[in-house]
């Protein structure tokens, strides 16, 4: 027992000192020896937890998304109507990830292999989509959202990735910035899905974004193995 712990908490180590080491310089500044020398094992070690860096990569992306899964539980209104309840999610999640410009690129890189092949990675993608999923069936249950629940749910994520994925460019360059977008993309997200959209009275529901961080120059996605 007294091992398992230990090998527990080696390997929790690690993953916490390369997120560290990831969200300070990126993928470059990741890698097994710097990692064993933050932890305090030896430089060999971290192969008895990870087979190699994308195996590690996968575990910090695994690790994210389940923060990012404690961050909607958090934000959602569970007593309201489910638009209301999708408005607080949105906002609340669009506030977190503002602040987390670094996860989000990780989460999302372009060049990621298929999470498929990392089961952990895969489960907890799955229980993020399967949260929001159960909402936006709840919307459509109430007759609040008409069509395809996934349906609803993919064109919305597509509008929060763009949404993101421009900013972190630097692309949003023709007179509108992030900040003064979150509340247009709140509004049109479920729009298409509604009868008549009462846009007012949801907005009432979404949180307050904090400020933005401007440093969010961009890493390189380049994950090879620094080991």
């Amino acid at each position: 027992m007294a091992d398992a712990a230990r090998t527990k908490g080696s390997r929790d180590a690690l993953l916490n000192a390369a997120l560290v080491r990831y969200r300070a310089g990126g993928h470059a500044a990741v890698s097994f020896r710097q990692l064993a020398r933050d932890v305090g094992i030896s430089h060999m070690q971290p192969y008895r937890f990870f087979r190699d860096k994308a195996e590690l990569v996968a575990a910090m992306r695994c690790h994210c998304f389940r923060e990012l899964l404690g961050v909607i539980r958090a934000s959602d209104r569970v007593q309201e109507p489910p638009l209301s309840r999708l408005y607080a999610i949105t906002a609340g999640t669009f506030g977190y990830l503002f602040q987390r410009p670094e996860d989000y690129r990780l989460m999302f890189a372009l060049n990621q292999p298929a999470p498929t092949g990392y089961e952990a990675l895969a489960e907890a993608r799955r229980a993020v989509y399967a949260y929001l999923r159960d909402v936006v069936q709840a919307g459509v249950d109430a007759g609040d959202l008409h069509g395809d629940v996934d349906d609803v749910l993919h064109l919305a994520w597509a509008v929060s990735h763009g949404l993101f994925t421009l900013h972190l460019s630097d692309q949003l360059m023709h007179g509108r910035d992030l900040e003064s977008l979150v509340q247009p993309a709140l509004d049109v997200m479920f729009a298409p899905f509604r009868n008549r959209p009462d846009i007012a009275a949801l907005r009432a529901s979404a949180r307050h974004i904090p400020e933005l961080r401007d440093n969010h120059d961009e890493e390189s996605d380049d994950e090879s193995d620094h080991a």
